[in-house]
């Protein structure tokens, strides 16, 4: 346990690791940071203000938003405050509120607590509603709770370095966990020189393991996405006459994929998220994580994320053959050669079928994409959509 100069309370990891070139040589450590971060607590709390405590992107507890509501009354009106309501009105569209504060929290978590720092532009009204509200001292009132939340998740993540530089060849220098407590973040990542961010919120209050594992996957999942872009940019040309898996994805699941051009709006955008999630979950079962809990995961996933069960095999493989120093770039021709065999472009339609779970959600986009329901009557009701 570490006090920053900002007073928060860290937990870090000090795990054996190497780098890439470019990295430092010298350092044959990686640390592993997490902290429910200041000045994502900072933006949340004049969140809360600048919408009365009712907003669906505030997941704090009621006690916490009336803390947040009566510690800072004074300060209800400040610049700060208008800033946010105005960046972040009500009258936008969901998607986009959500973009803007993501976006906003990336910015936040690179710089040291707000008041420290200089030339922060738009930022400044933060800054000084931290100075004059006394932010830090609300803060370290509740470390206590963060701390709590902070310790459920840390002992696991010290597998990752590790798995990395097994998988990729590297690791980098510091891996951060950037949470708030109060305020839902669309997890992603952010990566710099050595540095790299994973950025998202608090999903449990308390000590719910089944919702903490699924986080802590996620929390895999954003830190692995910066080594599948470099996966991907050396090795893509393997894998391109592979993209029917995504057209077969987008017959079948037409507005999903439409409306979510991050993830399949081309087979390599698609590829990187399979791979990414494939090789977190792998990470999950090597960290101790319950392989009933995986399972169910990539069940889940299994619907849009398809042949995500045969890569898990496929890292079993690697392991199992791979010799001193060989990663993934090495392996990349032979995962090729077996995701072409997996399935074809002829029965990629029966593949689908048996990969991927039986849900509702083919049938609600059938439903929604082509506007008609037939409903045949028998000895139970069955549902034709045409």
């Amino acid at each position: 346990m570490k006090l920053s100069k900002a007073g928060l309370i860290m937990i870090i990891l000090i795990v054996v690791g190497t780098f890439p070139e470019g990295y430092s040589q010298t350092e044959n450590k990686a640390s592993i940071i997490v902290e429910i971060n200041p000045n994502l607590e900072l933006f949340a709390a004049v969140y809360i203000l600048a919408f009365n405590g009712s907003d669906s992107f505030i997941i704090a507890p009621e006690d916490y938003v009336n803390d947040v509501l009566t510690y800072f009354a004074p300060y209800k009106e400040h610049e700060a405050v208008e800033y946010i309501r105005k960046i972040l009105d009500k009258s936008y569209p969901y998607y986009h509120r959500d973009s803007v504060i993501m976006d906003l929290s990336t910015r936040l978590v690179a710089l040291d607590y707000l008041p420290n720092e200089t030339n922060l532009g738009d930022l400044k009204p933060l800054a000084e509603f931290a100075k004059e509200s006394n932010f830090m001292e609300f803060y370290k009132a509740h470390e206590k709770e963060y701390y709590s939340y902070v310790l459920n998740i840390t002992q696991y993540l010290k597998i990752l370095p590790k798995m990395h530089e097994k998988f990729f060849g590297y690791t980098y220098h510091e891996y951060r966990v950037e949470l708030s407590y109060s305020l839902r973040i669309h997890p992603h990542s952010k990566f710099q020189e050595e540095k790299i961010y994973s950025i998202g919120y608090v999903y449990s209050r308390g000590y719910n393991k089944d919702v903490i594992f699924r986080e802590l996957i996620t929390i895999f999942h954003e830190f692995t996405h910066p080594f599948v872009n470099a996966f991907l940019g050396k090795t893509y040309g393997l894998f391109e006459d592979k993209n029917y898996y995504l057209h077969e994805l987008k017959n079948r699941l037409p507005t999903l994929t439409a409306h979510d051009p991050e993830h399949f709006g081309s087979f390599e955008r698609y590829l990187n998220e399979l791979l990414t999630e494939s090789i977190a979950e792998y990470i999950a079962l090597k960290s101790g994580i319950p392989q009933d809990l995986v399972t169910f995961r990539t069940l889940q996933m299994a619907t849009v994320l398809y042949p995500i069960q045969d890569f898990l095999g496929e890292y079993e493989i690697f392991e199992k053959i791979r010799k001193e120093n060989e990663t993934l770039f090495e392996h990349a021709p032979t995962m090729a050669e077996h995701m072409g065999k997996w399935a074809t472009p002829e029965n990629i339609s029966k593949y689908f079928k048996m990969k991927t779970p039986i849900t509702v959600v083919e049938a609600e986009e059938r439903i929604y994409y082509v506007g008609r329901v037939i409903i045949v009557y028998g000895t139970r009701i069955r549902i034709r959509v045409e």
